[in-house]
């Protein structure tokens, strides 16, 4: 999927199954009353944590365990307090020791921004290849 289909993709709201709302804080504004990117990332953050251990790892094994790797960010539109973000987050792909999760910002159904984060699978404290069972629990909410 290239940047323009992933954009595309997290910027419609019917890409997600997966939801959590946050409340935009006072503190989350510049000085010019604007959310900042890092609130846009903190959104980002509790979407992705919700998913992984909601819906990725519902009963996971001791010392199993996603970890971020790489996150980026794409800031779409302005949003000021007072109100709320719904955080979409889905699968976007699959590798042989990692997985990537994509989130959706959005603010009254209008697209804020989106972010795009490679997890890395740990298993014992170590970086692990997926198992059979996880990459096919994976695959399902991959092609869902």
């Amino acid at each position: 999927m290239n940047e323009s289909q992933l954009a595309a993709r997290l910027s419609d709201t019917s890409s997600f199954r997966h939801w959590v709302r946050e409340a935009i804080r006072f503190s989350d504004q510049d000085s010019s009353g604007r959310v900042t990117s890092t609130a846009y990332l903190s959104f980002a953050e509790a979407g992705r944590l919700a998913f992984v251990y909601g819906v990725l790892l519902p009963e996971r094994a001791a010392g199993e365990r996603f970890i971020l790797a790489r996150n980026r960010l794409r800031s779409l539109a302005d949003a000021h307090w007072p109100g709320e973000v719904s955080i979409g987050t889905c699968l976007t792909t699959i590798g042989t020791r990692s997985l990537t999760v994509g989130s959706g910002l959005f603010v009254a159904g209008r697209p804020i921004g989106w972010a795009e984060a490679v997890i890395a699978y740990r298993r014992d404290g170590q970086t692990a290849a997926l198992g059979e069972a996880l990459r096919a629990r994976l695959t399902a909410l991959l092609h869902a």
